[in-house]
């Protein structure tokens, strides 16, 4: 299985996954991760892609039999494009309510910076392209 980790930070999580690393590439955007992981992961034979963009997947369409993506932004049709047939993408995401209720105790100003980034908009989203949602919470 060909896997690539979006935005792996400094790869902490990707290693507890224990995927052959010659299957294995990661995307990171912030150049302290991408340093560290050129130190760490690309001597294991992970292949380390430097983007500008964070929902970047500088990768052939259909290689990818499995995205993985803890917090990093994403484009869903970049995602399918990516991905090989019945490919998987698994996410965590922290959306647009997250901590609202702190944040405007907080801030009685705060304003909501991306206010259509919600589970159903994108639970929808994914639908539309043919995804089928195996769970969300």
């Amino acid at each position: 299985m060909q896997l690539l980790d979006m935005g792996t930070g400094g790869g902490k999580l990707l290693k507890k996954f224990n995927h052959p690393a010659k299957n294995t590439q990661v995307t990171e955007a912030w150049e302290p991760n991408i340093k560290l992981l050129k130190q760490t992961l690309a001597i294991e034979g992970v292949r380390v892609i430097e983007n500008e963009h964070e929902a970047d997947i500088p990768v052939a369409d259909n290689s990818l039999d499995m995205i993985t993506n803890s917090h990093a932004a994403f484009d869903a049709e970049l995602v399918k494009q990516k991905l090989k047939q019945n490919g998987l993408f698994i996410t965590q995401q922290v959306g647009a309510l997250n901590n609202y209720s702190l944040s405007r105790y907080l801030d009685h100003n705060y304003q909501i910076a991306y206010p259509d980034n919600t589970l159903f908009n994108t639970v929808m989203t994914f639908e539309k392209l043919g995804f089928e949602i195996i769970y969300f919470a």
